[in-house]
């Protein structure tokens, strides 16, 4: 499912996300990024990689790390059970965030 917000004050009219194929890459590589952490699945992850989709989207154009104290309230307020410490989120955010940034 491809997902595209309208930017107001930015260069670009519509940013464009195929959030289903991001997962999918995500859960065929896991294992090899740096955030994992043995004993850990793919459904451990996916909440923190749809966060820093739903962030790519609403924040595009800004720096992450001028909105990552936002993304760790929103993240500790949605999934207060989650295995994973704000650390290893913030990890995950910071590597999804890089893979959709555009190569020079």
């Amino acid at each position: 499912m491809a997902v595209a917000i309208e930017m107001q004050h930015a260069s670009r009219a519509c940013v464009m996300l195929d959030r289903e194929r991001e997962l999918a890459f995500w859960k065929m590589h896991f294992v090899h990024s740096t955030f994992h952490q043995p004993g850990y699945t793919f459904h451990d992850y996916e909440p923190a990689l749809k966060l820093a989709y739903d962030a790519y989207l609403k924040y595009h154009g800004q720096r992450v790390e001028d909105v990552v104290a936002q993304l760790r309230d929103v993240f500790l307020r949605d999934h207060p059970r989650s295995r994973l410490d704000w650390l290893q989120v913030r990890g995950i955010v910071l590597a999804a965030w890089q893979r959709l940034q555009p190569s020079d």
